[in-house]
């Protein structure tokens, strides 16, 4: 049973790679563009760098300021924003 414990302890440490973070992105600025997507600005932290990008999507309600965002250590300017 421990070597069971200690090989799965092994397997986890392994298959969790920090390849990619999280952080909260908060909300610049929001536009509704002439074809009724929406743009948005945003900004993260990266570590001690500070990210500014944007996205357009379709036109959709963000009750709230910021949003989850994903990005890979080695590039941080390549990020995903995660609307729930």
């Amino acid at each position: 049973m421990k070597t069971f414990l200690l090989i799965f302890s092994v397997i986890a440490i392994i298959s969790c790679s920090a390849d990619h973070y999280e952080a909260k992105a908060k909300i610049i600025e929001r536009r509704v563009l002439d074809d009724n997507s929406l743009l948005i600005k945003y900004s993260f932290l990266a570590g001690d760098k500070l990210i500014i990008d944007s996205v357009k999507t379709k036109n959709r309600v963000i009750p709230h300021d910021s949003l989850d965002v994903s990005y890979a250590v080695s590039d941080p300017a390549n990020n995903t924003l995660k609307f729930k």
